[in-house]
């Protein structure tokens, strides 16, 4: 069954000159195509009276240009049929043409010429076809056939379709014309399913960006087309671009192997900005990474992220995904497994048994700082997250608080030590651990509802003056601690339980302590000199830093075992 071209508008039109142009003493305005009608405006420095000619004629497809090389009264009169002529006066210096084109198939140009302005043969300001030209470009190429010459499948059949048709084909890049038939095929047909152009010109930049996708999409040195082709493709000034363009080679070509064998009527732009940012997430290092890459997924493509922002335990779907390929349906459906499948704390959580050595008491508030940990462990199995052998650095204070109760690991024997850890997770692990928590207490936070499964320990600890909010109002649960906003929580534990570390070290003036909030300050440099927290080995403490799981767990052993 033949293709039909569909074409939205009933008539094709080419704009020859886009912007006004001069021809000596005449001025054209942009023309103007409503869908009907034309109109075509200008000025002149010939006085006024003069004639304006506008003259329109059809054009011989079997050639590129066919200027106005006759006057009218040398035409014959089969010439004539195929000419259109309208005149008018200049008027203050200016004329005006508006007129509906009904000719038949075919391909017209149109001059406009003012009474004694030579170069009658250069002004031609505007061309046009109508819709029949293009299904019959369709017809010929779905039929495989160009007048006489057989069997289209045939290149030289193929190319005497091109050489009937060069008016299409007018200004198409070495691209286009060095690629395969059966591509310069498809592309043909490509253009004809789209759904009118505004000019000709419109139909050779088409041409000539459908050429470049069709190399990439071949993988025939891609990396290089996307890059040299940057305007052509709608890539100018895409925040995914940017990413592409400044990551490494082997992360350009792995983009673009995710393009591989794309459909030429698919949205470039879109699958290009979807395969930078998933293939980020292939190739992120760590967890701490997939948070960012999840904001530009949100703000620069389609893939529907929202019950990411919107969970509260986003760093279970950040472990999930960081390091594999998705596409965007196994992403979204990826998000809703994890989200599905996540078993929340019960409401307050036992914390675990606390038994045996001293406590110190202020308010409410219990603290145990010291003692024999047997019966803190006798309930417990031995640790055994696959992720955290022996030999990891993390092991003795993660095992620490999993054997008190304090962290579990997913239910398949992983912990995530490289995790980056919420403001309402940390919030539980110290006040289990500390054993801080208080029934009774209310939280002032908007953010922050006795439905949450955090609500205790945030109320718990807001109450007594360990943790506060962003805001005054909003606690923001759900947003990765920063380091030192974790020492800071600690550092109140010490102070509200009247409690002394004692100085092990001297303070150090670290190389970023520029970078410490002021309310974090003293706080960093009391558990520095008590050795409870190192900097690292460039002498910096990165205070603004996400913290992991790991991290927060040696932190807080740490500060347990010094306490005194």
């Amino acid at each position: 069954m033949r293709k039909i071209c569909k074409i939205t508008s009933l008539i094709l039109v080419t704009l020859s000159l886009l912007n006004s142009v001069a021809f000596a003493d005449i001025s054209i305005s942009p023309v103007d195509y409503d869908g009907t009608h034309i109109t075509i405006s200008g000025q002149s420095d010939e006085g006024d009276g003069k004639v304006v000619t506008l003259t329109m004629i059809k054009r011989d497809e079997n050639s590129i240009d066919t200027p106005l090389g006759k006057e009218i009264y040398e035409m014959t009169e089969a010439e004539l049929k195929n000419v259109y002529v309208k005149q008018t006066s200049l008027l203050n210096g200016e004329f005006l043409f508006k007129f509906t084109p009904v000719f038949a198939n075919g391909i017209y140009d149109i001059y406009v010429n003012v009474e004694g302005v030579s170069g009658k043969a250069n002004t031609k300001v505007y061309s046009y076809f109508n819709i029949d030209f293009l299904n019959n470009l369709l017809a010929l190429i779905n039929d495989g056939k160009a007048e006489n010459v057989g069997d289209g499948t045939d290149k030289d059949a193929y190319k005497a379709i091109q050489d009937n048709l060069k008016t299409v084909f007018v200004g198409v890049s070495d691209i286009y014309l060095n690629q395969d038939v059966s591509i310069q095929k498809e592309i043909v047909k490509a253009i004809c399913s789209l759904s009118g152009f505004e000019n000709l010109d419109a139909v050779t930049v088409e041409i000539n960006r459908l050429a470049v996708l069709s190399k990439i999409y071949a993988l025939n040195d891609a990396v290089n087309t996307i890059l040299n082709n940057e305007s052509n493709l709608g890539l100018s000034g895409k925040p995914a671009f940017l990413v592409f363009s400044g990551e490494e080679d082997t992360f350009k070509k792995d983009v673009t192997n995710r393009l591989k064998d794309t459909s030429l009527d698919k949205d470039f732009v879109k699958l290009f900005t979807e395969a930078v940012y998933l293939e980020k997430i292939y190739q992120a290092k760590n967890t701490d990474e997939i948070y960012n890459i999840m904001e530009n997924i949100k703000d620069n493509t389609e893939i529907d992220v929202s019950k990411y922002f919107s969970f509260s335990r986003k760093s279970e779907i950040d472990a999930a995904l960081v390091g594999k390929k998705w596409d965007a349906d196994t992403l979204t459906n990826k998000i809703d497994y994890v989200i599905n499948n996540t078993s929340y704390p019960a409401g307050g959580g036992s914390g675990g048994s606390k038994g045996g050595g001293g406590s110190i008491s202020v308010g409410t508030i219990v603290a145990t700082v010291a003692g024999n940990s047997s019966q803190d462990t006798q309930n417990k199995p031995k640790l055994s997250f696959s992720d955290v052998p022996e030999s990891h650095w993390g092991y003795k204070p993660v095992n620490t608080l999993y054997s008190r109760g304090v962290i579990q690991g997913d239910g398949e024997g992983k912990f995530y030590p490289e995790r980056m850890v919420t403001r309402a997770e940390f919030a539980k692990m110290v006040s289990e651990m500390f054993s801080i928590t208080d029934e009774n207490a209310k939280s002032a936070f908007l953010d922050v509802s006795e439905a949450d499964w955090y609500y205790l320990y945030v109320s718990s600890l807001s109450s007594n003056k360990i943790i506060s909010g962003k805001t005054e109002n909003e606690f923001v649960p759900n947003d990765y601690i920063t380091r030192e906003e974790a020492i800071q929580i600690l550092y109140r534990i010490v102070v509200q339980k009247n409690s002394v570390i004692e100085k092990k070290r001297e303070i150090i003036k670290f190389a970023d302590t520029s970078d410490i909030s002021d309310y974090a300050l003293v706080g960093i440099m009391a558990l520095y000199a008590g050795n409870i927290l190192n900097g690292y080995e460039d002498e910096t403490i990165k205070p603004k830093n996400k913290i992991t799981r790991a991290e927060s767990a040696q932190l807080i052993v740490n500060l347990y075992s010094n306490m005194r």
